[in-house]
């Protein structure tokens, strides 16, 4: 059963509070003063801490910030004073709510209420969105490291630093529209970029909606109203017209500074592999005697976030289906031909080893 700790030294308070909250199925603990506080608490024990900002020994806003120092437990203010000054006070030490006036009350009292009702987890209000992110973090998987670490990024960069700080169950759709848009208008980010954060903060507040949390992702929908507010059309890319493409390879192929470039173009233009593809493809992915290319992994240079930082490494498809085979032309086959004997004249030879992968076709040398 979920026990609250109740910091008053009021006994008409402390008799209204008990019944209460006693009658929404919680166990109490009562405390008089700061000295009894420092006996009863314990880290863990408590889903939330109601406390009186005046205590004969002591202040209620000293006991919150010794509790902040080890729990995000939940904490509310319970006082008479309902100054600006008394209220920023409390709320900077690390509480989460003021109870001022008897309405207030009622309202604290139907909130637990629905939250033992809908199954919501009461003992981890303190909970921030940074916090969140990191459970996200330890327990994703399914997506190649290049681009989890691009996620990682992402919300390190952009989210971390200021929207992450907020309690999660207090973050509302418009905390979120607000944040989308500052980072449109102030922070000039495009919407292609605002889109890769939405995608890894969307999951960070699934991850509470699924572990009951908070009832619903205030995220769901942001992303399209900000599109729509921003008029924002995806641009759409536009493949090299058949004599575009021609023009372009002649010039690099009859262009002295630029012949080097003239095969792993050529073999671009007539594959359709991606550059990861053809940056990782090795001599022995090419079966000249059979006339198929093996595309089965790609090069990724990425910053791994370690302590070697920016680096070279090798996906692989996640199964079978990733991988493909490509009929290789005549055109094709004389490209990887030309590009052969560029390295012999050249004296070119791949050293580099990368995640056990090694003799890549295509490395840099510029001239020789």
């Amino acid at each position: 059963m979920k026990r609250i700790l109740l910091v008053e030294d009021d006994l008409s308070l402390i008799n209204g509070l008990s019944f209460a909250i006693k009658k929404q199925g919680y166990e109490l603990d009562i405390a008089h003063t700061r000295s009894e506080t420092d006996d009863l608490w314990q880290d863990g024990k408590y889903s939330l801490v109601i406390l009186d900002v005046t205590l004969p020994d002591g202040s209620g806003f000293d006991i919150c910030k010794m509790i902040r120092q080890a729990s995000k437990v939940p904490i509310m203010f319970l006082t008479a004073m309902d100054e600006e000054t008394d209220i920023i006070m409390g709320l900077d030490m690390g509480g989460d709510d003021y109870i001022t006036t008897l309405e207030k009350l009622r309202e604290i009292e139907e909130e637990l209420a629905a939250d033992k009702h809908d199954g919501i987890k009461t003992d981890v209000k303190g909970l921030t969105v940074n916090d969140c992110f990191n459970l996200w973090k330890e327990l994703k998987r399914g997506i190649k490291d290049s681009t989890f670490q691009n996620y990682v990024y992402m919300y390190e960069m952009f989210v971390m630093p200021t929207f992450g700080k907020k309690r999660v169950v207090q973050v509302v759709k418009s905390d979120v529209k607000r944040f989308y848009n500052n980072l449109a208008d102030d922070k000039h980010l495009k919407i292609s970029t605002i889109d890769g954060i939405h995608n890894v903060l969307h999951q960070v507040f699934q991850v509470a909606v699924d572990d009951n949390y908070i009832r619903g992702n205030p995220t769901d929908r942001m992303l399209k109203e900000l599109k729509v507010a921003h008029g924002h059309e995806v641009e759409k890319r536009k493949a090299l017209s058949l004599v575009q493409e021609e023009l372009f390879l002649n010039y690099i192929r009859t262009t002295p500074k630029y012949q080097h470039w003239y095969p792993i173009f050529y073999i671009m233009a007539h594959t359709g592999m991606r550059v990861g593809e053809i940056t990782g493809l090795r001599w022995r992915d090419v079966d000249f005697e059979q006339g198929f290319i093996s595309v089965n992994h790609t090069l990724v240079y990425y910053n791994h976030r370690d302590d070697f930082g920016t680096y070279f490494s090798i996906n692989t498809p996640k199964t079978d289906a990733g991988k493909r085979d490509i009929p290789i032309i005549e055109g094709v086959r004389e490209a990887f031909e030309m590009e052969r004997q560029y390295q012999a004249d050249c004296g070119i030879v791949s050293k580099a080893r990368i995640d056990g992968y090694d003799d890549f076709i295509f490395v840099v040398a510029f001239f020789c």
